[in-house]
C-alpha cells in the first residue's frame, strides 16, 4: 500500500493524504513551484522561480520505518497571487504515473489562502489612529487581504525593554503573540495550515515586532522553526537591519504597493 501526500507551503494551504495501490515514480503538475520532498536525484522540478506560473517534477517513492511506502511533493504557491484581488484560489494539482499506464490520473484540488496582514501602530497611537482613519487597512481588505490589529493602547510606553517582562517580552511585543496565536487557532479550526503572518509595524510598532522575533517563543515546532512572521514591514521605524529578517523603512503608500507586489 502506498499512500501518496502531497504536502504544501504550511503558510498557504490545505492537505490530506490520497491512497493508491501503485509505487513507483510520480509526476507531478501543477500552477505554482512543485519540489521534492527528499531529493533523489532526479527529483528535479522544472520550474527554478516561484514566480513562474506552472511547473513539474518526477518524484520517487521512499520506504518509511514501518515498511510501507510514500511518496511526498512540496508546492509552493506563485508570488503573483498576492497581487490577484481574491482571498483564495483553487489550484489543482496532477499527479500521474509517467512508467505505468494503468495508473489513473489524479486531479487534487487545493485552495490556497493569502496570508493574514497584522497591523502593529506606534507609541501615542492606536489602532483607528494609524490603520482606520488612514484608510489604510481598507485599502488592504479592498485587495482581499484579512487584516487583523494588534493594539498595545493600555499599555503605551510603559517600556520598549524586549526581556523587560519574564515570559512575555513587553505588552506590546505579548498583543502581536496574542493576535497571530488568536489567527492560526481561527485558520486551523477551518482546516487552513497557516503558520505565518505578514506584519507592517509603524514606528514603535515596527520595534516591537522586532522584540517579538527576539523572544524564545518565537520559533518552535507549531512553525517548522521557521518563526511566526512571513514578511514584516516597517514605516518610519528606526532600526538597523537584523540578521532575521529584512526590514523597510518607506512610506506608507509604498508599504501598501509592496504587500501588493510580493
Amino acid at each position: 500500500m502506498l499512500h501518496l501526500l502531497h504536502a504544501i507551503s504550511v503558510q498557504y494551504c490545505q492537505c490530506k493524504p490520497i491512497p493508491t495501490e501503485q509505487n513507483g515514480s510520480f509526476l507531478y503538475s501543477s500552477n505554482g513551484t512543485l519540489s521534492p520532498l527528499i531529493n533523489s536525484g532526479r527529483g528535479l522540478s522544472t520550474a527554478s522561480s516561484l514566480s513562474l506560473r506552472s511547473s513539474s517534477v518526477t518524484v520517487d517513492s521512499q520506504k518509511t520505518s514501518n515498511g510501507n511506502s510514500v511518496v511526498v511533493a512540496v508546492y509552493s504557491p506563485p508570488t503573483y497571487f498576492n497581487q490577484l484581488k481574491v482571498e483564495t484560489k483553487t489550484i489543482h494539482v496532477i499527479v500521474k504515473d509517467p512508467n505505468n499506464f494503468s495508473f489513473s490520473t489524479m486531479d487534487i484540488p487545493i485552495q490556497i489562502h493569502k496570508l493574514p496582514i497584522v497591523l502593529v501602530h506606534g507609541i501615542w497611537e492606536s489602532s483607528k489612529d494609524t490603520w482606520i482613519d488612514t484608510n489604510f487597512s481598507k485599502t488592504l481588505e479592498d485587495n482581499s487581504f484579512k487584516v487583523y490589529f494588534a493594539d498595545y493602547t493600555s499599555h503605551y510606553a510603559e517600556t520598549f525593554d524586549p526581556y523587560k517582562i519574564p515570559k512575555i517580552g513587553n505588552h506590546g511585543i505579548d498583543s502581536i503573540n496574542k493576535t497571530i496565536s488568536t489567527i492560526l487557532k481561527t485558520y486551523h479550526s477551518q482546516s487552513i495550515a497557516d503558520s505565518q503572518v505578514d506584519i507592517v509595524g509603524h514606528s514603535m510598532g515596527g520595534l516591537m515586532a522586532r522584540g517579538y522575533i527576539q523572544q524564545l517563543y518565537y520559533k518552535n515546532e507549531n512553525n517548522y522553526m521557521k518563526g511566526y512572521i512571513h514578511r514584516l514591514i516597517t514605516i518610519g521605524t528606526h532600526t538597523m537591519v537584523h540578521h532575521y529578517h529584512q526590514f523597510y523603512t518607506i512610506s506608507v503608500m509604498m508599504s501598501i504597493a509592496l504587500i501588493l507586489m510580493i
